[in-house]
């Protein structure tokens, strides 16, 4: 079941709406510059457990003024998402619960960390994959959450600019012949509580930044023999030459 506030039920006082988010603004090739990340949202809105779907999701960052519609992809699921260019640090939520009710929210401010900077590896290093790897990073604040991560691994750790990946973290692969370019991202989160709504709303904000890296030693490919009258005859056995005559 799904709960819609035109369903014949009252809209109800926004202390009894859960919103739980997540915003995730991401910098790919080592940039920190705030006009390229690649912003993601999602909100989840429930009441008495069941999602609330018909809602109107605004995101407004601060600055521009240009709002943001979080859209519900699958309907009746509660779940609103959106995506955006550039972090601008902070945003202001407002939830309408449409039909003429009130708003839920209203220019809620909510707050994220700033971009951090990594200064190891730097961009395009390669990176032995036998050997631990030293990452650091510098940022304005301590954030609560920190996490170091590559694709196949993600370790949490304190917010203190340094952390040595282990061996065997990264993962060299070939494609097509070629090395496949890899990458390490450091990620700073907070959560901001979400006040006059059911408690436990929050969104958590996280500001993630890649560092693209190459990957060294490659893993053994096996030389092509070609087809099976091609291969080196087994060690011992005598071919004649294709025109050679056979004794009796």
């Amino acid at each position: 079941m799904t709960l819609t506030p035109d369903m014949g039920i009252d809209a109800g006082p926004p202390s009894g709406y859960l919103f739980v988010g997540t915003v995730n603004a991401l910098e790919t090739g080592g940039s920190t510059d705030p006009a390229l990340a690649m912003v993601t949202a999602n909100l989840t809105v429930t009441r008495r457990g069941l999602p609330v779907d018909n809602l109107q999701v605004l995101i407004n960052p601060a600055p521009p003024s240009v709002k943001t519609v979080l859209v519900e992809t699958v309907a009746g699921s509660g779940v609103y998402t959106g995506n955006w260019i550039g972090f601008q640090g902070s945003f202001r939520l407002t939830v309408n619960a449409n039909q003429g009710h009130a708003n839920l929210i209203e220019d809620v401010p909510i707050g994220g960390p700033s971009i951090q900077s990594v200064t190891a590896p730097a961009s395009g290093a390669i990176v032995d994959t036998t050997m631990p790897l030293a990452v650091t990073w510098s940022a304005a604040e301590v954030a609560p959450s920190c996490a170091v991560s590559t694709p196949s691994m993600t370790f949490a750790t304190a917010d203190d600019g340094s952390y040595s990946l282990p061996a065997g973290a990264l993962t060299a692969t070939v494609q097509d012949g070629g090395p496949q370019p890899s990458w390490v991202a450091v990620t700073r989160s907070l959560a901001d509580p979400i006040a006059g709504v059911a408690a436990g709303s929050q969104i958590t904000f996280s500001v993630e930044v890649q560092v693209p890296v190459g990957l060294r030693p490659l893993p053994y490919t096996p030389p092509d023999m070609g087809s099976p009258d091609r291969r080196t005859p087994d060690a011992g056995s005598v071919d004649a030459p294709p025109d050679a005559p056979h004794k009796a």
